[in-house]
């Protein structure tokens, strides 16, 4: 005799809804992440007034109060100003303090 399981259920695990049916996952509800948040993407973009490197400064969203970088991004994600499918980030020189605003295309994990 053998133990038979059946694994029929559905489990939240970090947001996300993952349904288990016979040993295979299905992913539901996949979040919408930042990949440069995230740390998965590195983006260089150069300075237009002195050709110096802009650096990342984060989200937008995190300068908008003290609070706002504990959020959620459920709520965030609409106050920033651009589509729910991106997160601004401002990007900025150390040689001559010029500021740039990009868009960055979320994907889904």
């Amino acid at each position: 005799m053998g133990l038979r399981i059946c694994l029929r259920y559905i489990t939240k695990i970090k947001n996300r809804v993952i349904k288990v049916k016979a040993g295979q996952k299905e992913m539901h509800n996949m979040e919408l992440v930042c990949p440069l948040c995230n740390g998965m993407l590195n983006y260089e973009i150069y300075c237009l007034r002195c050709g110096g490197r802009l650096k990342d400064q984060g989200a937008i969203v995190d300068y908008l109060d003290e609070y706002s970088p504990y959020l959620s991004n459920d709520i965030t994600q609409l106050v920033d100003g651009v589509e729910y499918e991106k997160c601004c980030h401002l990007f900025k020189c150390d040689r001559c303090d010029f500021e740039k605003r990009v868009e960055i295309n979320r994907v889904r994990m």
